[in-house]
C-alpha cells in the first residue's frame, strides 16, 4: 500500500522498520532515507532515529522536497551498522510515495 501525502508538507513524517512485521531495533546504527522523485532525481532527505528501541525512524521534509509534480517517489530506508554492514527496507521493491496537489 502506497503512503500519501499532499505537496508542502513540512511536519515530521515517522515510519517503522521491521522484518518479519517485528519492529528492527536501531540502537548504534545510521539511517539514511534513499528518496527518489518519479524521473528518478534524488531528493536530500534529513532524517533521524527517534525511537532505536522500536525501530521507529523519522522523515522531516523541507517545503520543496514533495511536489505532485514529482510524484510518485520512490523510497528504501538505508541502515548501516557499526561494521559497515548495509540493508535496506524495505528489502526489495521500495515503497512508492504519492504526492498530491493541495
Amino acid at each position: 500500500m502506497p503512503f500519501e501525502t499532499v505537496t508542502g508538507w513540512t511536519g515530521p513524517l515517522d515510519f517503522q522498520l521491521t522484518a518479519a512485521d517485528v519492529p528492527v531495533p536501531l540502537t548504534g546504527m545510521t539511517v539514511d532515507l534513499i528518496l527518489k522523485d518519479r524521473r528518478g532525481v534524488a531528493i536530500a532527505a534529513a532524517t533521524s532515529v527517534p525511537d532505536p528501541v522500536t525501530g521507529r525512524v523519522r522523515y522531516s521534509p523541507t517545503p520543496t522536497d514533495l511536489d505532485y509534480r514529482r510524484s510518485p517517489y520512490t523510497a528504501h530506508w538505508k541502515v548501516t551498522d557499526a561494521s559497515g554492514k548495509v540493508v535496506f527496507f524495505p528489502g526489495d521493491e521500495p515503497d512508492l510515495w504519492i504526492v498530491y496537489g493541495q
